[in-house]
């Protein structure tokens, strides 16, 4: 490190010492950019382009990905099949879902340009039910419904979303405490 280097991570323009919180490296903020760039992208195109599935998987891959028909809201869905619905409260088509660090992709099929949408995972746990999984805010509330061709599908995709929902949790907590007691989120 050179003195130039210490001197810009201690020092602000004024002199003053930086706090933890102003500390970013070049790559945080290339990464935040790009973010911020592809979401800015996928809103002028009305959803029409962002990352697919490929651009998602990165080069570290995805942590879980697999087909499932989904439901949002609540358990006690009604649908009829005109709604596209099976008439039973399932849906007639399969989606393709990815999970990658604290969020949910569906798509609707794996050569999608795009995804439909995203779920957050923070505050969100996974609950079993046989081969459908429910997705529950912490306080209960159904959000969305998944039906799997396998239990064995529907306990790993459990897994995976309470453990990345633990992360994006940690991560919060974390964003917190570097703010201070002033700041707000």
């Amino acid at each position: 490190m050179t003195d130039h280097d210490a001197q810009d991570a201690t020092d602000t323009s004024d002199g003053s010492p930086m706090k933890s919180s102003q500390r970013r490296s070049s790559t945080t903020r290339r990464r935040s950019s790009l973010l911020q760039r592809a979401r800015m992208s996928f809103y002028r195109s009305k959803g029409e382009r962002g990352a697919d599935v490929a651009t998602l998987r990165g080069t570290r891959g995805a942590d879980f990905e697999g087909e499932a028909r989904v439901i949002r809201g609540t358990s006690d869905a009604v649908l009829c099949s005109c709604f596209g619905g099976g008439g039973n409260g399932e849906p007639k088509k399969s989606r393709f879902m990815l999970i990658k660090g604290s969020s949910c992709f569906v798509f609707a099929s794996e050569e999608s340009t795009s995804p439909k949408y995203a779920i957050k995972l923070a505050f969100m746990k996974a609950e079993v039910h046989g081969t459908t999984v429910e997705l529950q805010t912490t306080l209960g509330d159904v959000e969305f419904r998944f039906a799997f061709d396998k239990a064995e599908i529907a306990e790993r995709f459990a897994g995976v979303v309470t453990e990345q929902a633990s992360i994006a949790e940690g991560d919060v907590a974390k964003k917190v405490r570097e703010l201070g007691p002033n700041d707000n989120l």
